[in-house]
């Protein structure tokens, strides 16, 4: 992350961009949810997935390029998904193993879901499965929600914005 927040910290935002990406999913919570080897996507609302306890105050953020990898490069398409192979990989077990992506469409980004079994939302409105509506113009700042999983979409300048808010409140 240092070089990134370092980037963020000196590079313009096309610059920025180009190195890192245009846009980001960026996730924050305190615990990470790890999956162990193969695992069946479950149902959002199971009762093992509730939480009891308290948190310790500790926060991670993560930062998700909305960039394809390149083994990817013959989709037009950022995949998002629980198992490796998919651009963004978000290891919880309510996200599917390909759950939703994201398109560039006339400079701006859309989402789709790709029927997985707990949806996607946008600020709380359902994605239309792909095949069954049209795609979801995405905004910086909103929230995006792939299975129990909330990010929030952010284009460069706002990430940038984002982490040098970051530093200086640590400095």
């Amino acid at each position: 992350m240092t070089s990134f927040a370092d980037d963020a910290a000196r590079l313009s935002p096309m610059e920025f961009a180009h190195r890192h990406g245009k846009a980001f999913l960026v996730t924050h919570g305190s615990t990470a949810h790890p999956t162990v080897g193969p695992t069946r996507t479950r149902a959002a609302d199971a009762p093992s997935l509730k939480v009891d306890g308290e948190t310790t105050g500790d926060i991670r953020i993560s930062f998700f390029p909305i960039k394809r990898r390149p083994v990817n490069a013959a989709h037009n398409f950022v995949s998002i998904g629980r198992v490796d192979g998919n651009d963004i990989m978000l290891a919880d077990e309510t996200v599917s193993k390909f759950h939703a992506y994201i398109r560039e469409e006339g400079g701006a980004f859309v989402i789709q879901d790709a029927k997985s079994r707990n949806g996607t939302t946008v600020e709380g409105v359902a994605v239309a499965p792909r095949g069954t509506g049209p795609a979801t113009k995405l905004s910086t700042g909103q929230t995006v929600r792939v299975g129990s999983v909330a990010a929030t979409f952010l284009d460069a300048g706002a990430v940038i914005d984002f982490i040098r808010r970051l530093k200086a409140f640590k400095a």
